[in-house]
């Protein structure tokens, strides 16, 4: 066999040797180009799905923001644009790792910075949709194509339109809001297109070197964000408070006072967490009226009894933690004056400790015969270590806000409102808020109420304060919260007293 024929012969158990190439589409499926244009499309189509449920309007764009990541990253060299555009997307991924951690914590933006952020995650977001337009047209142009690339432009001038209508208050409407959804899908359609257009003109991508896979960037991403989310729940979910050691002396005449109120009946569990500034509103006191119940702020357990053929479920509470006490203080003077206190005492461990409210409904909130004599105050206790320790409400004041009752709901009203995290090393939890109220009129009755609001679990997302989810949804009676209501009810010319209770 001579040399032509040998290498004739070599070359054919060369060929029979090599694997059959794949398919043609086979091989546009896995071309890094299609392959980096169908993720950074994706990742913007989920950056701008809306569905409030089970969380998805939080879970959605942070994966649009990742795929946006993932589908960039080859493409960063191709040109200055996709350069800029790679950054952009990098800067807006990091903002929103933040702003999803943040969700799991109380922590807020300082006042003002709230409002730049978002400015800034909205401009980022349409910095990255102009730079990937501008980017996409370079390519064509070095692919020998038209410039065009029309598509990018329209979803940049499609976010621009959402986001104004946005800024108006646009509620939404079913003709609009399908016409906006159809222009979308329309868009992302082009651009999918615009994708095959460069396959066809034979433009390859040259994927930019990456020294981690787009599997470790995944695990890497999901493991920061797990560790954030269960570091904010575990440990930014409450109130920063100022408690300090309280003075074990008082003075003569605040302890005076204790034993003129314990003589005309005040509670003495509550009167022993009495400031000394308190008990000197109460000197020369009259009368005291006072009424206490426990509730619970667990789930009980159901029991099944059977009355005749009717069965009847009930909940039945083995324990109940939150004891509320009430008292009025008739005070000195020509005009018919009290000192009204609200008073809490943990009884027993509720489970879980992360922000507190207190709603005040006081009585010149309810009966127009009283008015506002003083502020309202109040303070915490626990015991730690040995000692008795105290702090100042987180936030204790007047609250505008939109009720969502029954009775008021969509309507503006100012309630008083106390904030607090009580600490979790801490026990026998307690605190008051009190206020002064003098009579107008003679005849009304005295009526006042405290509705308690207790975190009963750190499973929520985003994490809210007891006060913050009491302003958004009222009445709690499961989920992560539970409010309790009580009620001090007299009539002040006799001083019988009627009480009402509801968990």
């Amino acid at each position: 066999m001579d040399g032509p024929e040998r290498r004739k012969k070599f070359d054919e158990l060369l060929r029979d040797s090599l694997p059959e190439l794949p398919p043609e589409d086979v091989v546009r499926q896995v071309s890094p180009w299609r392959r980096s244009m169908y993720l950074a499309l994706a990742g913007l189509a989920l950056e701008n799905i809306t569905i409030n449920a089970s969380g998805l309007n939080y879970i959605l764009p942070a994966v649009g923001a990742f795929l946006l990541v993932l589908g960039l990253r080859p493409m960063r060299r191709e040109n200055r644009q996709l350069a800029a555009c790679w950054w952009t997307v990098v800067v807006r991924g990091l903002l929103v790792l933040v702003l999803i951690i943040q969700g799991a914590t109380i922590l807020r933006w300082p006042d003002g910075v709230d409002k730049g952020v978002t400015v800034l995650s909205y401009g980022l977001q349409m910095l990255q949709i102009f730079w990937l337009w501008r980017g996409l047209r370079a390519v064509r142009q070095r692919a020998g194509l038209e410039p065009g690339a029309r598509a990018g432009g329209a979803l940049l001038v499609w976010n621009i339109l959402v986001i104004l209508l946005g800024l108006v208050g646009w509620q939404g409407g079913l003709i609009l809001g399908l016409v906006l959804v159809a222009a979308y899908g329309m868009i992302l359609h082009s651009l999918f297109r615009l994708s095959r257009e460069m396959e066809e003109a034979g433009y390859a991508l040259r994927p930019a070197a990456v020294r981690l896979s787009d599997r470790a960037l995944a695990v890497i991403t999901g493991a920061v964000v797990a560790a954030g989310l269960a570091a904010g729940w575990l440990w930014g979910g409450q109130l920063p408070m100022d408690w300090t050691p309280l003075a074990e002396t008082a003075a003569a005449e605040a302890e005076d006072i204790r034993q003129e109120l314990a003589g005309l009946g005040f509670p003495e569990t509550v009167l022993a967490d009495l400031s000394e500034e308190d008990l000197e509103e109460c000197r020369g006191a009259l009368a005291v009226v006072w009424d206490q119940d426990d509730y619970p702020v667990n789930q009980g357990r159901e029991i099944v009894t059977q009355e005749g053929n009717t069965t009847v479920y009930s909940t039945v509470y083995d324990v109940k933690e939150l004891r509320i006490t009430g008292v009025a203080v008739k005070l000195p003077g020509e005009r018919e004056r009290w000192k009204v206190f609200h008073h809490f005492r943990w009884v027993a461990d509720p489970g879980w400790w992360g922000t507190e409210a207190i709603q005040l409904w006081p009585a010149w909130n309810l009966e127009m015969g009283w008015s506002q004599d003083k502020a309202v105050t109040g303070r915490l206790l626990c015991e730690r270590d040995g000692r008795t320790w105290t702090a100042p409400y987180a936030f204790l004041g007047p609250v505008t806000y939109t009720s969502s009752g029954f009775f008021s709901s969509g309507q503006d009203q100012t309630d008083i409102f106390a904030s607090f995290s009580l600490p979790r090393d801490g026990e026998n939890a307690r605190g008051y808020v009190t206020y002064v109220t003098a009579e107008n009129g003679a005849g009304y009755l005295l009526d006042s109420w405290m509705n308690y609001v207790h975190q009963t679990s750190w499973r929520q997302y985003p994490v809210l304060t007891a006060l913050e989810m009491h302003l958004k949804d009222g009445w709690h009676v499961d989920g992560a919260f539970r409010t309790v209501q009580f009620q001090i009810l007299f009539s002040p010319s006799d001083g019988q007293t009627g009480f009402l209770g509801k968990e």
